[in-house]
């Protein structure tokens, strides 16, 4: 799914980020990494720990 050519771009995009969050990546070079702000990333980081 990470590496889809034919999923959304968003869709792949946020699929990286909660793997990357699963990992425990720190937060700046998640941002830095796929290109989105630190908001983006503490906002995912937030939805993957406290689901509903």
């Amino acid at each position: 799914m990470t590496r889809s050519l034919k999923l959304p771009p968003a869709l792949v995009r946020c699929a990286q980020l909660i793997l990357a969050c699963g990992k425990g990546e720190p937060q700046v070079e998640i941002a830095k990494r796929l290109g989105v702000s630190k908001m983006t990333v503490s906002k995912w980081r937030q939805r993957f720990h406290h689901p509903g």
